[in-house]
């Protein structure tokens, strides 16, 4: 009964405030660039985003199926915290990552979450 309670709270308010957003991203890179996109990755944008406020953590994991597939989960205390990162800062860290990279790596999939309860 709880978890049907829980259930419909989440399906009623589909951001939900007071839970843990998660962002999520994919990314496919060619197979010999994924240990160079992950280390970029963490020194330009994990450096960056662990400085924002309502940054909780970050995971960067690679398919085991499908070399250069790359998923990227971000946590957020609040989606107030994390969409209120300015965006002029989020284009600049954004020329940097593409400058380390040598070329912009587009998403292939983005998406937002809230944990269930």
């Amino acid at each position: 009964m709880a978890d049907q309670v829980a259930a419909d709270q989440v399906a009623a308010h589909p951001v939900v405030e007071s839970l843990v957003e998660i962002e999520y991203l994919r990314v496919k890179v060619l197979p010999e660039e994924v240990d160079r996109f992950v280390q970029a990755d963490r020194e330009v944008w994990t450096e960056f985003l662990s400085k924002q406020p309502g940054f909780l953590n970050k995971q960067v994991m690679c398919s085991t199926k499908t070399p250069g597939d790359v998923m990227i989960i971000t946590q957020w205390r609040s989606r107030a915290e994390w969409k209120g990162i300015p965006q002029a800062l989020l284009d600049e860290t954004d020329r940097k990552f593409t400058q380390v990279m040598g070329r912009s790596i587009p998403f292939t999939e983005t998406g937002e979450y809230v944990m269930c309860h």
